[in-house]
């Protein structure tokens, strides 16, 4: 990497500095996307085990069950909406990694 002389940073304005680190935070954005979509599949797998031992508890507490799904419902639709945005967020933006 060659430095720009002084005057060719003076000259430069606040834009075009942003502009020049777009596209680094453009993938630090969608790697955070990206994580936040393994935690969610990670909440999904752990409320699935919940509701396969609340099943193989006798009694079985119905109302538990029931609550234990809706959870794996809600996170799986939060998983849904998460995958739409990154889908409209990033689909033209850098792919490196």
């Amino acid at each position: 990497m060659k430095l720009p002389s002084y005057s060719e940073i003076i000259g430069k304005t606040k834009e075009v500095i942003e502009a020049s680190l777009a596209p680094v935070r453009t993938l630090q954005a969608k790697k955070a996307a990206e994580l936040k979509h393994a935690e969610i599949e990670e909440k999904i797998a752990m409320a699935e085990v919940k509701v396969h031992e609340l099943c193989g508890k006798h009694p079985v507490d119905y109302e538990q069950v029931l609550k234990a799904m809706d959870d794996v419902a809600w996170l799986e639709r939060r998983l849904k909406q998460l995958d739409k945005i990154i889908d409209e967020m990033f689909s033209d933006g850098p792919e490196k990694a």
